[in-house]
């Protein structure tokens, strides 16, 4: 936070140099079990008042979310 600032997304490379499978689910499950919710939690508690909760979305995925509520 105090090199970038608020942010809601992040990219990771989970399979670099070829790691075996079941080495890149194991990474994904403890990223998406044990790391995500506590840099939630943390940024949550942190966030100033000007940055908004959610990220935005790109207008194409407004529109298709929009679209299937209507069908």
């Amino acid at each position: 936070r105090d090199a970038v600032g608020d942010y809601q997304r992040q990219l990771f490379l989970m399979d670099h140099a070829g790691l075996p499978l079941k080495t890149v689910l194991e990474q994904l499950d403890i990223l998406g079990e044990e790391v995500v919710p506590v840099l939630r939690k943390e940024f949550a508690n942190l966030r100033p008042a000007g940055v908004p909760e959610s990220a935005p979305v790109h207008p194409a995925v407004t529109a298709a979310r929009a679209s299937r509520k209507e069908g």
